[in-house]
This record gives structure tokens, sequence and C-alpha cells, in this order.
């Protein structure tokens, strides 16, 4: 009588809350880069320039929150590569600057 051998399920790279977490971030970075129009000259001269202030903020913070999230759950579980951590440690990085300079009043030239 032989037994049927099973393969062992792959398991993933990286776990499922930091794919998550991650893949959030860097959708809500890039939804924030299609925002920047509302908080620039134009959008800044609009009668409704404090809301597009504060829905660019929102989403920028937003996502600097699953990026530090991400970075925090691949900590705890380490990625066979290090450029993972980087990666998200580079975006949280950009995404500091660009609210210092959001807050700054840089983009509305």
């Amino acid at each position: 009588m032989s037994k049927s051998r099973r393969s062992p399920t792959p398991q993933p790279v990286l776990p499922l809350l930091t794919r998550v977490f991650m893949g959030s971030a860097v959708g809500l970075l890039y939804l924030w880069c299609m925002l920047i129009p509302l908080v620039g000259k134009a959008g800044s001269q609009s009668p409704q320039s404090r809301e597009n202030f504060i829905t660019v903020l929102a989403v920028l913070v937003s996502a600097f929150l699953f990026t530090s999230l991400a970075c925090r759950q691949l900590r705890k579980h380490p990625a066979p590569s290090p450029w993972y951590l980087r990666v998200g440690y580079s975006l949280c990085l950009l995404q500091l600057v660009c609210l210092f300079l959001l807050l700054g009043g840089a983009f509305a030239v």
C-alpha cells in the first residue's frame, strides 16, 4: 500500500497583512499624486480650496499610516530580501517630505 505524497503548499513571500498594507500604501500614494493639482496654483485659488486641501492631506496621511504599518509588519516577519524594507522606508520618507511640503504651502506656488 503506497501513500500518496502531497507536496507542501508553497508559503507566500510576504505575510498577507504586509501585502495588504503595502498594496494599500502604494495605491494611496498613486492616488495622492493624481490629487496634487487640487492644491496646486489653480486649485488653491478655487472656492473649494479648503476642502481640496483637507482631501489631499487625508489621503497623504492615510498612505503614510499604511506604509508605516507595512514596515512594522516587515520588521516582525523578515522578508527574504532586505530591499522590501528599504522600499517601505523610502516610501515613508517620501511621504513625510511631501507632507511637510504640503503643510508648508509649497504646492500652492
